[in-house]
């Protein structure tokens, strides 16, 4: 919620954390290539500017990093990890 983000900042902040880490769906933003669109929700703006009145920094990570965090055993390969089996339908 946008009018929330400089207070979450200066409680990160006030933790003694000076960076946040946040991720982009960029087919959101960019859904077709070339047909880029930052208004409305997807503004970046203010999300910046609250950042940057905190004094944090932003660190940008894609949607597919994320994937690979989350879901580390996901692979379009059968694999197999002690008692993990990954099957065909």
């Amino acid at each position: 919620m946008p009018s929330l983000w400089l207070d979450v900042f200066q409680k990160i902040k006030a933790l003694g954390y000076n960076a946040v880490s946040f991720y982009v769906d960029w087919a959101l933003v960019e859904g077709k290539q070339g047909d880029f669109t930052a208004e409305g929700i997807f503004a970046w703006e203010p999300f910046f500017e609250a950042a940057q009145e905190a004094g944090i920094y932003l660190i940008a990570v894609s949607i597919t990093s994320f994937c690979a965090e989350v879901y580390p055993l996901a692979s379009f390969t059968p694999l197999s990890f002690e008692g993990i089996e990954r099957r065909s339908p």
